[in-house]
């Protein structure tokens, strides 16, 4: 293992700012990954399945099936989900069919008043439309299922170095 990397000369990540994370941390990757023999694209796309089928649904775990609704806090999640999807949709490693089943998700998303209760379940429902269309893409493809697989040993080898990063 190399003992000193180079790091980037890019933004941190904003600890508030969870949706952007993926996209300066897919930048790092790129950056330090292969100094240290780490297959950089599939990481990244482990990592971007990762967010479709799981990290994405805090946009709207929050709201406990609405018992917990609050029209701030929905139109707040509106803006990091198409934050998130922009990242998902435009990484170079994502398979075309997925991106453009998100890019239709986007579009779906981005229409609806996610302050009206009823909008953001609908909302919901279209993410996880699109969860179980990108799980299946996962289940019936070697090559997905080996990135997500990837996804634990890689950032656990890289995990002392972005620490190293955030805290230049």
């Amino acid at each position: 293992m190399v003992e000193k990397v180079r790091q980037p000369n890019i933004n941190k990540a904003n600890p508030k700012d969870w949706a952007g994370l993926p996209r300066i941390y897919s930048d790092w990757v790129r950056f330090v990954g292969p100094q240290l023999a780490i297959d950089a694209p599939k990481l990244i796309l482990g990592k971007a399945l990762e967010c479709i089928t799981g990290d994405d649904g805090n946009c709207f775990y929050w709201s406990f099936g609405g018992s917990n609704f609050k029209e701030e806090e929905a139109v707040n999640s509106k803006s990091h989900y198409l934050e998130r999807l922009d990242w998902e949709i435009n990484l170079p490693e994502m398979p075309f069919d997925i991106s453009e089943r998100l890019k239709a998700v986007r579009v779906e998303v981005d229409y609806l008043d996610w302050g009206d209760i009823e909008q953001f379940n609908k909302a919901e429902t279209i993410w996880l439309d699109a969860k179980k269309f990108t799980d299946q893409e996962i289940k019936s493809r070697a090559d997905l299922l080996e990135a997500r697989k990837y996804v634990l040993p890689a950032s656990n080898l890289l995990l002392e170095y972005w620490k190293e990063f955030e805290s230049v």
